[in-house]
Parts: structure tokens; sequence; C-alpha cells
């Protein structure tokens, strides 16, 4: 029995040349030129010795990278029993006569199929240039009473059988059966075409008088060494509606593009598919789509920019409008198009602020501190005491103390360091020096209490404390 293995995604190539001992057909002969330049005839042997016999089939091209042109065949076309053949000749349709020595790069036993490389070395470059890969028939397409026909090597030449008799039936795991009028062994491996001459599979094995088949999704050659071969049966499909706000934006599938939003999508309902949506201005979203649900809204986010925050001090707060955005230094991403208002704040010190966008380069802010007016007073002592001669340093600033109260307009808020030096002099104990320091907590206006007492002879201690 011949099994036949349906491609829902096959290549073509742009070539249209006359076929001689083509037989006419009513289809679409064009397709049927293109259809034979894809066949291939491989010749494999147990060992690569003359006296061996060699097994015959057919092989249909996939593509081409470079100096390798990859092949699809029947396994078991390029095996012998469970063992890989000695050597894999390939001679091309549109090379008759010259032979490439092939490597099997990729196979799936349980679906008798196998992917092959041939290194041509340049010789079929220009051929194998006008090959492209192209959807040629939709396998799911195919009803009770399909007709299809087969083209590969019979052992003599290249031929076209038609296979008049149709479709049987469809099993639950995709086998499908056909009764064929003739097919040569040697088309193992080769094309299969629909009615109107467009590829849609491969020729199996050999087995009685039906022919099995089963669809298969995709063969694709990737690259030299590796190939990626998918199978599946009947493949469930869903359609899902993918929308964005704001709409317009480019949609791609599993990296092939699909238009624009809002678009309805046809998926495979046994995966996940890759989604991308892009939009001017806006950041890329990429996520994971499947049949799980038939409408997709996503929200593109608007691509914003950096701009960098610092300031002296650090460690201010960040904000844009009343938002806290973190603390300085800081990366700020702002939306394009239109400037925010910027501000920076610490306590105890003056809030920074300004318009920023996305052309506003580093930007630090020199925090100015926040200052209060202070005064310095003394309550007076029993014995009339004369400060004039002591000296109150607050705030990196030292005044004399000559009036009562002592003013300090600008001093900045938070932990302020005072000292008190110079003489007191009194009419009853006579003079003596002062001396004090200490820290003050600024944090509004107010007043300032001096207090000093005699703590040794000709000496003084002062203090200043909040009132």
């Amino acid at each position: 029995m011949k099994r036949f293995v349906l491609a829902m995604t096959c290549v073509s190539m742009a070539l249209a040349l006359a076929m001689p001992g083509v037989p006419e057909v009513h289809a679409d002969t064009t397709k049927l030129s293109e259809a034979l330049y894809l066949v291939a005839m491989l010749e494999s042997r147990r060992v690569a010795t003359s006296t061996d016999m060699p097994k015959l089939g057919s092989g249909i091209i996939l593509g081409s990278r470079a100096d390798l042109v990859f092949l699809a065949t029947a396994r078991h076309v390029v095996r012998i029993g469970d063992a890989s053949a000695g050597s894999i000749n390939v001679e091309f349709f549109f090379n008759k006569g010259k032979q490439y020595e092939a490597q099997m790069v990729a196979e799936v036993p349980e679906r008798d199929l196998a992917v092959l490389s041939v290194d041509h070395g340049g010789q079929l470059a220009g051929s194998l240039s006008q090959l492209r890969f192209d959807v040629l028939a939709d396998v799911t397409l195919l009803a009770p009473s399909s007709e299809l026909h087969t083209v590969g090597y019979d052992g003599s030449k290249w031929n076209y059988f038609s296979t008049p008799d149709h479709f049987k039936r469809t099993d639950a795991d995709g086998t499908i059966q056909y009764e064929p009028y003739r097919v040569s062994p040697g088309a193992s491996g080769g094309a299969l075409l629909n009615s109107r001459n467009e590829l849609v599979g491969m020729v199996q094995n050999i087995n009685g008088n039906l022919v099995d088949g089963l669809l298969m999704s995709k063969v694709i050659a990737l690259s030299s060494g590796t190939a990626s071969i998918s199978l599946s049966a009947h493949e469930q499909t869903c359609d899902v509606t993918v929308d964005s706000s704001p709409s317009g934006a480019v949609v791609s599938l599993d990296g092939v593009a699909k238009g624009t939003t809002p678009k309805q999508l046809t998926l495979t309902a046994a995966q996940a598919h890759r989604l991308q949506l892009l939009l001017v201005g806006h950041a890329p979203v990429q996520q994971q789509i499947d049949c799980s649900s038939a409408r997709l809204d996503v929200q593109l986010p608007i691509n914003q920019c950096s701009v960098n925050i610092d300031s002296d001090p650090a460690g201010a707060e960040v904000l844009i409008g009343s938002v806290h955005r973190g603390a300085t230094p800081l990366d700020l991403s702002i939306d394009p198009g239109r400037p925010v208002r910027l501000a920076i704040r610490r306590q105890h010190y003056k809030t920074f602020e300004r318009n920023i966008d996305c052309n506003s380069g580093p930007i630090v802010a020199d925090l100015e501190p926040q200052t209060v007016a202070m005064e310095v007073s003394y309550s007076g002592d029993q014995w009339g005491c004369n400060l004039g001669g002591v000296r109150i340093r607050l705030a990196g600033e030292t005044k004399p103390f000559v009036h009562n109260p002592l003013e300090f307009p600008s001093v900045p808020e938070g932990q302020q360091r005072y000292s008190i030096s110079g003489t007191i002099v009194c009419p009853y104990i006579g003079a003596c020096q002062v001396s004090g320091n200490g820290r003050l907590n600024i944090s509004s206006e107010g007043e300032i209490g001096f207090h000093w007492v005699n703590s040794a002879p000709s000496a003084c201690t002062a203090e200043l404390a909040l009132l």
C-alpha cells in the first residue's frame, strides 16, 4: 500500500517550462511543470559498492540555503530495516544524469518520514535560487471523491501517474485511504498532486491495494544539519479576534505579519501561538495566545523615555505632579510628547520644581536649605552681669551678644551646631571665661534661651535651649 503524507504547507518554484513526455491533462499544466521540478530521484545502498543492489525512490525539494538543498522523502527509501543506508545518491529532475551524495538530517519513524540535505558545492545555485516557499494547497479541502496523482521515479524514467479512484475514509488518527490505479514502488517519497496539479503531500509505503496517508502540518528544513518536522492529524482550529488600544497595531502571529488591529486570527487549537503587536510611539507587546478565549484586547503602553534625576544632598523624594516616583538618584520614565511637572523635595530643604520632557538632559537639583528666623535671649540675673563680651556661633554664623535678644534671621532647619565663647563680667563676682557647645533641632521660627552658671573660679559654662 502506498501512503500519502498530505502537506498543509508545501513549497513551490517559479519555473514554468514545457515538459516532453508529460501526458495531456485537463488541469493547470504550469503547476504540473512546477511540481515535476520539485521531484528528485533517490538511490540508496546498504554499502557503497557497485555490486550492492540499490533501493530506488523519490524525494521532494523543500528549499535551499547556501550550498545545501533540503529534501523530504519516505524513510523506508533511505533505511535498510533499522540500519542507515551506506550511501544515498540524489538526482534532480532539472539536472538529470548528475548524482549528488545526500545526508539524513532528521527522521520520524512512526510517520515513515525523513529529511535529507545535499551539499551541491554551488553547482545548482542558479536553479535552486528560483525556488520559493509557498502554500500550494490545503489538504483540509480534500473531500470524498477527490482525485490524486503521483509524480516520482518508476525505475527507468520520471513519470506522471493518474490515480482516478477516490478518497475512501479518514480514521480518527488522521489516516486516509485511496485506491490507486497505478503507483510504482520508485514513487515512494515522491510528490502527491490534487486534480489541479497542486502539491498536497508525499507518497509513502506500499501495502496491498488501498493507499494510506496522514495529514502533515509542515516539513521545513531549517539549517545545515538540523531540520524541523511537525506532524498532526486533523488539526482543530479556532478564530480569535485581537484588538488593541489604540487600534491600528501591526499583528504578527508566530513571526508572520497578519495585518492590523482589530484582526481575526485562525489558531491551531492544540498549541499556543506567539503574538506580537507593534505601533509607532508605543512599546511592543509580545504574549502567548491560544483558543481559550474568542477575543483578546490589549492595552498598548506608550513608549516611554528615561530622564536621570539626582539631587544634592541625595535621597530626596521625586514626584511627577503629586505622584511619588522614587528617591534621588533615579532614572525616571515619562511619556513622550508633552512636558510634565517635576518636584524634588527633602525635609528642611526648599522644594525644587521645573517642567521636563524627553529632551531634558540629566537633572541635578542643588537643594537650598529651608531657613527660619531665630532670637537668642537672656533673662538676666541678680548680679547685673554684662554679656557684651560673649560670642555665639549658630549654624556657621558668629555674633557678639551686644543685643538682647540677639537675632539670627536665617537659620537652616534641622540639626544645627552652636558654640559659646568670650567673657561674662559681673560687678560682684568678677569676670569669668565662658564656654559651651551643643546642637539644636531647628524646625520653625522661635526663641532660644541663653543660660550660664559659674562652674569654677573665673570660669563659666553656658548653653542654648529652645524656648
